[in-house]
């Protein structure tokens, strides 16, 4: 399979990397040359230090050089950089294409969730359909092949199934699951929490408080996503 990765900084590299340790045919595109010149020489430096990268990616900074047809094009830029890489993902998604999202949050001005936000960008063109591969996981974990499970998520449940084993190797265990509104939520407000669990650090309180944060924290999000509509498991699972 033919892949193409939007996004060379430390999620992009990492998955990019997934995709080539599984036998695909992967393609980067930055916007950086620095990084993009870093990344041919088998480096992320900004991320991950002296730590190879597989020389199995063709990584390139000029968008003519994204040639040819792709099964798989992975979107792994933040979210306040989608609207500028709308034009170039656009042209590459194909009745044979199924997008595949990697960011969290909403999108910066619209508030929509991410795969809102691409579906209507994209409403002109036709492609199999948008997945999100979320889940907890540090970049430079996966990039050094440590045990990772993240979730493939997709109202069409053929197509998360397949992302699911595209990326799946004994490093990387991905679950596939249908919620989308409850996992684009989910992974999103718990960063709220990750950042008062760091407040509460800081101001020295200890594991009891950081305990009933997360503990409520994660009530709190369960709440709203059954008011959402959203499936209640979804909260104690990877999303």
């Amino acid at each position: 399979m033919r892949a193409l990765v939007i996004g060379t900084g430390s999620w992009g590299t990492a998955l990019a990397q997934v995709l080539a340790d599984n036998g695909h045919e992967v393609v980067m595109w930055g916007r950086n040359p620095s990084e993009v010149a870093d990344l041919q020489g088998g480096r992320n430096s900004r991320y991950f230090g002296d730590t190879a990268i597989t020389s199995a990616i063709t990584v390139t900074a000029d968008p003519a050089g994204i040639a040819g047809v792709f099964s798989l094009v992975l979107l792994a830029v933040p979210t306040r950089a989608f609207p500028s890489v709308y034009p170039l993902v656009a042209p590459h998604l194909r009745e044979e294409t199924v997008l595949v999202n990697a960011a969290k949050g909403f999108e910066p001005g619209t508030g929509k969730r991410l795969s809102v936000a691409l579906s209507d960008a994209f409403s002109e063109r036709t492609y199999r359909g948008i997945v999100s591969l979320v889940g907890p996981s540090h970049a430079e974990e996966v990039v050094r092949r440590m045990l990772t499970s993240v979730a493939a998520v997709s109202s069409d449940a053929a197509l998360a199934a397949e992302v699911q084993a595209i990326f799946s190797n004994d490093y990387l265990r991905v679950y596939a699951t249908s919620d989308v509104v409850g996992a684009e939520y989910g992974v999103a407000v718990k960063n709220v929490i990750a950042l008062a669990s760091g407040m509460l650090e800081g101001l020295g309180y200890g594991d009891n408080a950081r305990a009933a944060l997360i503990t409520r924290g994660i009530a709190e999000i369960s709440r709203l996503g059954m008011a959402m509509g959203c499936k209640e498991q979804t909260f104690g699972g990877l999303a």
